[in-house]
């Protein structure tokens, strides 16, 4: 005999619907440890479809809210494990932009996670997107709490700027990154490179001064010899930049634009003014000297194509024209009033 109770309270209705969450989350738990056997064991292809099928159930899908660690909420850590590991199985096949966007999907979960930010990074800075990189690298620092965090993040952060030209920034972070690992051989190497180009009188950045200290100049001269046999051992280390491209990291004016509202030099130069010190303020947001091109909107048929002394100068060549014709058409014109003169009249006019 069966007894079944009628008029169930709500809050008995409540606790099933927790019951029934918790054995989502705790069967999603035990299909993860299948998958990361399997994953360990090195058959990415197995794991990745366990985790697919885990993707698609409804506690991966509905929204979560923020906690502060993780580890005392089963759901975000279930969902946060399953992501960054499948994102781990894409970066293995290569699927460099999946595996970020699976990453970033992990770290919106977990934003404390410095080895991912680091990770994240490193993808980014792989298919050359420096500012994604330079971002990411920040995060990572901004989360760090050991030296070894705080220097992994310095590293990926001095590659960046060193990739990019921003010299003046790099080694403010390249010697931050040597303070606590001195024998950094990768670090030794950009900085030798850039008070290189500075001694030889090869630098285009006028500010580089600023960040070389009469020590570094010293210590530079000093070891030249010694550094180079180092960087003989370590040849992977001595990579120099890709490019020589200086625009290559848009994060500081993305998405700035201006328009040019009259046509004429006096506005186009108060603009001009106003970019330059949005930049100003930009470039002590970012703590980085290298900015992305900003557009300025205008309408060409209403924008002068000449400079202001191009104009005067055009004014005053078609004012000398104008005096020109105007003395050829006045002796023109007393020259064919001579000629309907009479003989008499003429004579008077010479008298």
């Amino acid at each position: 005999m069966r007894f079944i109770a009628f008029n169930v309270p709500q809050e008995r209705e409540q606790f099933k619907e927790i019951d029934t969450k918790d054995v989502k989350v705790k069967k999603a738990f035990e299909n993860y440890n299948k998958a990361l056997i399997l994953q360990n064991k090195g058959e990415y292809g197995k794991a990745k479809e366990i985790y697919e099928e885990l993707m698609k159930i409804d506690i991966f899908n509905e929204d979560l809210q923020k906690v502060k660690n993780i580890q005392s909420s089963p759901l975000h850590l279930v969902r946060y494990v399953v992501l960054k590991n499948y994102a781990v199985i894409l970066e293995k096949e290569n699927n460099i932009h999946e595996a970020i966007e699976y990453y970033e999907k992990a770290i919106l979960i977990d934003s404390t996670d410095t080895n991912l930010w680091y990770r994240i990074g490193e993808l980014y800075q792989h298919i050359d997107f420096y500012d994604s990189a330079y971002n990411a690298y920040k995060h990572a620092l901004e989360n760090s709490n050991t030296n070894i965090s705080s220097w992994k993040a310095l590293t990926g952060i001095s590659n960046v700027l060193y990739e990019i030209g921003d010299f003046i920034t790099c080694l403010k972070y390249v010697n931050k990154a040597l303070n606590i690992n001195s024998s950094w051989v990768r670090g030794m190497w950009i900085k030798y490179d850039i008070l290189w180009e500075f001694t030889q009188n090869l630098s285009f950045n006028s500010t580089l001064p600023l960040r070389c200290t009469f020590s570094d100049i010293q210590e530079f001269n000093s070891k030249k010899d010694e550094l180079k046999l180092l960087f003989k051992k370590y040849p992977e280390e001595t990579k120099k930049r890709k490019s020589e491209c200086f625009s290559k990291l848009a994060h500081s004016c993305k998405d700035l634009s201006y328009t040019l509202d009259n046509n004429n030099w006096k506005e186009l130069g108060e603009l001009l003014l106003k970019i330059y010190n949005t930049l100003i303020k930009k470039k002590e947001e970012i703590d980085s000297c290298v900015l992305a091109p900003v557009k300025i909107k205008y309408d060409k048929s209403n924008i002068p194509i000449k400079s202001p002394s191009e104009s005067s100068t055009s004014e005053s060549n078609e004012e000398l024209k104008n005096d020109s014709n105007d003395d050829a058409k006045a002796t023109s014109n007393d020259k064919k009033r001579k000629r309907f003169l009479s003989p008499e009249e003429d004579k008077k006019l010479v008298r």
